[in-house]
């Protein structure tokens, strides 16, 4: 693909449709659309999301991949997840 179309970036994020959108709305089709996708991303990561979230809602209907979607971090700041793990005792990812 990257022969085919470069490296994806900001403007033409292909790999974001081939390796995401494509086989979740593959699966959703095999599961007769009854499945939930719960997403762990928040609206304070980019000032674009913070916009498109605002209007779309924690719960909503995601066309691209034919099915529902569920945001429970939504309104989570970065704060608020370093406060999380550390009050659970959670190892942070090395990466």
């Amino acid at each position: 693909m990257m022969k085919r179309w470069g490296f994806p970036h900001r403007r033409f994020r292909w790999g974001m449709r081939e390796f995401k959108s494509i086989p979740l709305r593959l699966f959703n089709e095999v599961s007769n659309g009854k499945v939930l996708h719960i997403v762990g991303t928040s609206m304070y990561e980019s000032s674009f999301r913070k916009k498109i979230y605002t209007m779309r809602g924690m719960y909503h209907y995601n066309y691209n991949i034919r099915s529902y979607v569920l945001h429970p971090m939504l309104k989570w700041t970065e704060k608020m997840v370093y406060d999380y793990i550390e009050s659970h005792g959670l190892r942070l990812n090395p990466c």
